[in-house]
């Protein structure tokens, strides 16, 4: 796959039903390290960054969603790339995705008012 180098993205929050104070924050498994990271990736050439993040929420995650509005934008001049996060309401969420099957993927929603507390 060739990645546009300088857009990546991280669709990052869960916004339930109710935009309650239950939103959350969905994490998975690293691949081949012990530790919890937000899903995302790089932008594929013939792809939106709307695109790419519902693709990436499916391939890491297994969740599909509707995105409710880009969080922010940041650059990392280091590194040479951009992230932009999302936030998302959830639609479905899958018992079984291709990463679960192949990486051993896991997810984790993380109550945003349990970061604070």
């Amino acid at each position: 796959r060739s990645r546009r180098r300088s857009e990546l993205f991280e669709p990052f929050e869960r916004i339930s039903p109710l935009s309650s104070p239950s939103t959350q924050i969905l994490l998975v498994t690293a691949r081949g390290k012990p530790s919890w990271i937000i899903p995302g990736g790089g932008v594929e050439r013939d792809e939106s960054i709307d695109e790419a993040a519902h693709r990436e929420l499916y391939e890491e995650a297994g969740v599909k969603g509707r995105i409710v509005r880009q969080l922010g934008i940041f650059d990392n001049d280091e590194r040479k790339n951009r992230t932009s996060v999302f936030v998302v309401h959830v639609e479905e969420e899958f018992d079984d995705w291709d990463e679960k099957r192949s990486l051993g993927r896991e997810r984790y929603w993380h109550k945003i008012s349990h970061a604070f507390s």
